[in-house]
Order: C-alpha cells, then sequence, then structure tokens
C-alpha cells in the first residue's frame, strides 16, 4: 500500500499565507512584551521648560516691577494622562484693577461689626515669662475657654453698649426646644419657709445673676438640674437694677447668652410661679424702657414674685435678658420689667473684677422708676358718666363701664359717696366699693386698673366674665395674648389692655383692665 505524492506541495499561495502568519505572530508577540515590560517601569519624561520663567517672568501675585506695567502669568505645566498628553485648559489671571476690586469687596468697612467667629481667648504675659528667641507665633498658654470667651463682644450701634460674644449660635426652633436647652443654668433659689425665686448661671465658676431681694439671707439653698447645692456668698450687688449676684460651687454649665437685645414682639420663655414643674411660660417683649434704665425692657406676661429672677429664653437657647418682675401691689401683666443681655454680660464682668457694690442700695429702686413711668402715661381724668347701654362695657386699656382708667380718688368720692373711697398716701392701693363687685387699683390717687366679677361686664366682641377663653380668640385685644400661669396653677389670659383670670374649669372667673393699652 502506498501514498500518492503531490509535486506541487508546498504551492506558492501556501507559503505566503505561513509567511503572513509567522510576520503577524512576531508583530503580537512583540507588543505584549514591549507592554508588560512598561507596566514595571515608570515613565520619565523631561521637565517641562517655562518659557516665561526663562524669559525672566516673575511668578503671579508677585509685587510689580520697577518700570512693569503688567502681572505676569504663573508657569504653565503638562499634565500626563493615561491616553497620552493634555494641556491644561487656560484659566483667566486678574489684572491688578481686578484684584483690587476684589480684595474691596472682600474687606469689610471700618464701621462693620465684628465677624462673630469663634475664637479662643488667650491672656498676653510679659515677654520675660518666654524663652529667650521665642517668636510673637509661638505657643503661649491660655485659659480655658468659657462660651462667653470665643469672639469678641458687638456693641450696639445706638449706644455703645456691649453685649456677649456671639461664638457658635445654635439654629433657631421651638420655644419648647429653646427652653430644653437653657434648662440646665435656671436656679431654683429656696428660703428657709421654701420660698422661691430664680437665678441664672452665668459662670462656670459657680457665678449667678439674680433679682435682689430680701430672702438672700445666709442658709439659702439652690436647686439646679435636681441637685441641691449651698449657697456659698453673696458676691455683690448692682443696685440700680436690683440685681444681685451670688457664688455656688463651680462644675455646673453656664448658660449661653444671646449677643443682642430682644426685639419688640419677639416672644420669650421664662421660668414659671412656685409650686410648678420647671416648664416654659411664654411673655412677649413690648418695648424698651429708657426712661426706668438704659438696658430695661418691658414685658407682657403672667409673672409674679415666684418667678422673678427667671432667665428670658429666645427660640435658639439663648438667654436674652432676666425678668425682674413687676411693680409690687400692682395687679396687672402690662408693666413686667427685664433687662437685656448688655446688663447682664457687664455684671458679669464686675463680679469677675471683682467690683460690685457691697450693699443692695435702696430696696425699690426700679420700681419707683416703674411707678413715674405708669404714672407719666396715664390718660387725663375723664370722671365718670351715668350708666347707660353704651358704656355697660370694658373697653382694653379704657375704662370698664363707666368708670375709666386715669380717674382721681375725687371723681371715685362723687361716684360712690363721700367716705366711701379712703384716703392714704402715694403707692399702690386696692380699693373695693360694695356692694359693686370693682376693684380699683390706685397709684398716687390716681385709678391705674379696674377689675371685676360681674359677668355684666363685657368687651365689644362679647369676651367676659363666665365665659370660655376661646371667645377672646376674635377680639382684638387678644390677638397676641399670653398663656400664663401664677400661684396654684392659676391661668391667666393677658392680652392688649385688659386681661383674664380663669378658674379650674376653665372660664373667667375676673376681667381686669390696665393702666395702658400694650402695642
Amino acid at each position: 500500500m502506498y501514498a500518492p505524492i503531490d509535486e506541487n506541495f508546498p504551492s506558492r499561495r501556501q507559503l505566503l499565507m505561513a509567511l503572513g502568519v509567522a510576520m503577524l505572530t512576531g508583530l503580537l508577540g512583540f507588543g505584549l512584551s514591549y507592554s508588560w515590560f512598561l507596566a514595571f517601569r515608570p515613565l520619565k519624561l523631561p521637565a517641562p521648560v517655562d518659557r516665561k520663567a526663562a524669559e525672566g517672568g516673575v511668578p503671579r501675585f508677585a509685587q510689580r516691577s520697577g518700570g512693569g506695567t503688567r502681572w505676569e502669568a504663573p508657569p504653565t505645566f503638562l499634565i500626563v494622562s493615561g491616553t497620552g498628553y493634555r494641556r491644561p485648559e487656560k484659566k483667566q489671571h486678574l489684572v491688578p484693577k481686578e484684584v483690587e476690586e476684589l480684595k474691596a469687596r472682600l474687606t469689610p468697612p471700618a464701621n462693620a461689626p465684628v465677624a462673630a467667629r469663634p475664637k479662643v481667648a488667650r491672656v498676653e504675659l510679659p515677654s520675660s515669662a518666654y524663652p529667650t528667641g521665642s517668636s510673637s507665633h509661638g505657643f503661649r498658654p491660655g485659659p480655658r475657654s468659657t462660651p462667653h470667651s470665643e469672639a469678641t463682644p458687638a456693641l450696639t450701634p445706638s449706644t455703645g453698649r456691649v453685649f456677649p460674644p456671639a461664638g457658635n449660635r445654635p439654629p433657631a426652633g421651638s420655644l419648647q426646644d429653646g427652653w430644653s436647652r437653657a434648662q440646665g443654668s435656671v436656679v431654683q433659689l429656696l428660703g428657709f419657709d421654701d420660698a422661691v425665686c430664680y437665678g441664672l448661671l452665668v459662670d462656670q465658676d459657680g457665678l449667678v445673676i439674680t433679682r435682689a431681694s430680701p430672702m438672700l439671707v445666709s442658709g439659702l439653698r439652690a436647686m439646679v438640674n435636681g441637685l441641691s447645692l449651698p449657697v456659698l456668698d453673696v458676691v455683690g450687688y448692682v443696685p440700680k437694677y436690683e440685681l444681685a449676684v451670688l457664688r455656688l460651687p463651680g462644675g455646673q454649665r453656664p448658660a449661653s447668652l444671646a449677643p443682642e437685645a430682644p426685639s419688640p414682639g419677639e416672644e420669650l420663655a421664662l421660668a414659671p410661679g412656685a409650686g410648678l414643674p420647671l416648664n416654659l411660660q411664654t411673655a412677649i417683649t413690648l418695648e424698651v424702657t429708657p426712661s426706668v434704665g438704659e438696658g430695661t425692657f418691658r414685658l407682657q406676661g403672667a409673672t409674679y414674685p415666684s418667678n422673678t429672677g427667671s432667665p428670658l429664653v429666645n427660640s435658639r437657647g439663648e438667654v436674652i435678658g432676666l425678668c425682674l418682675g413687676k411693680p409690687t401691689a400692682y395687679p396687672g401683666q402690662n408693666y413686667c420689667i427685664g433687662v437685656d443681655n448688655a446688663v447682664l454680660w457687664s455684671v458679669l464682668q464686675q463680679a469677675r473684677a471683682n467690683q460690685l457694690e457691697r450693699s443692695p442700695g435702696s430696696p425699690d429702686t426700679l420700681s419707683r422708676a416703674i411707678r413715674a413711668l405708669m404714672i407719666s402715661q396715664l390718660p387725663r381724668s375723664q370722671g365718670w358718666s351715668p350708666p347707660s347701654r353704651a358704656n355697660a362695657r370694658a373697653i382694653p386699656g379704657e375704662s370698664m363701664g363707666m368708670y375709666s382708667v386715669g380717674m382721681t380718688r375725687d371723681d371715685l368720692e362723687r361716684a360712690f359717696g363721700v367716705g366711701k373711697v379712703p384716703s392714704f398716701p402715694g403707692g399702690f392701693r386696692a380699693v373695693q366699693v360694695d356692694p359693686y363687685p370693682l376693684e380699683f387699683t390706685l397709684l398716687d390717687d390716681r385709678v391705674v386698673a379696674i377689675a371685676t366679677t360681674d359677668r355684666f361686664y363685657a368687651t365689644p366682641r362679647g369676651v367676659g366674665v363666665g365665659m370660655e377663653p376661646t371667645r377672646a380668640s376674635s377680639d382684638p385685644a387678644f390677638d397676641s395674648a399670653v398663656n400664663g400661669y401664677g400661684p396654684g396653677g392659676r391661668r391667666h389670659l393677658v392680652g392688649k389692655g385688659i386681661e383674664l383670670r380663669l378658674n379650674a374649669s376653665g372660664t373667667a372667673e375676673e376681667m381686669l383692665v390696665v393702666s395702658e393699652p400694650l402695642r
């Protein structure tokens, strides 16, 4: 058996195909080998030459040369990417005129307020306290930072009074959230008979600012966050505002003071009266009262002797003032007075420098100023008019039936008979007229408030004694009414020039027209 022999093998066509396959295989092997070799050997490129630098140019933002009139561009570099070489996009450079305009926009004017950027306070020691050769940029020790040493204090443009530094302000939220954040710095002061007033913890060393009162005696206790702490001593007094500074054991969290005064119409939170949980009450800032004292403002809210000294808290949880209460024996709530943070900050600095007065001074300095302001704002006496259907109502801030705010004691004697209204010296005096359910509050023989328990009296919208407080929502006098609680949990609805005292069932049991309409 034999195999046939092809004499034409290999043909020319077959040889060309074999040669082509061999060349492709060689090229493929060379490419793979070269790629593997480059993966382990970084590509080294010659350093690019900067043409402008080689020609003697200056870098960007350098000072102008003596004869130069323009700024040179910065060096241009080449960027190596994964796909080859790529020249970066050309950036536009500023000419001197544009640079000056940019600096002018970014630089605040000379009279602008200092930016409230956190900055840890440092104490500058003499140069002898540092090693020889130390520069001003070296490390210098400083005291531990406090919530009020983080920024430069701000000045009010009108009076130049110094407010606390801003620091890192928390965001605004609800008034309840703000009170919850500030509640840890509220101090309850308890005497021997468990009489209560409040104070504000303003320093981590235990300094407390409160209203000066006779209860600040030895043996006073303080409740802070549920802890009972002894009052170590009375640091000093500020007679102008009837303020006192006490000292507790240190280590407690101080309040965060707002860097501004309260705004008119701003709603604030304050501590409730005695016998109530440490929850918030509300008050509304009405206006500043420079005639009473610089840094004082008037409040609309249910305040009593038991919540005097309470901090006033805004929606950020910052303390924006301190409630000083109202004049003793005045029944209304429209002359509650507070001091702002410029006063509190000044008192804190004086206490730290041991510059406070050692005596409380006159016990009624502030109250006398408030009483003088009330008298100056009373309307002219209108006497009294015979009863009629037209005057059988209560007008907020003006009258109760036929009897008007501003009446004199002589007017009352003409209305009720000589001898029915007793004579008395200056100051507040309550006069009840029997058998009428009326009570007049007089100050220096002028009527500043009229109260009644008779359901006959009502406002033009029908709000009166015996009615549900929800009816008051339709009366303009209660547009910005404040709900508050007094001793024993008695609720008050405080409106513009008129107030309702509610009983346990929630109906109005007494109506009060106060001396001046609240704006």
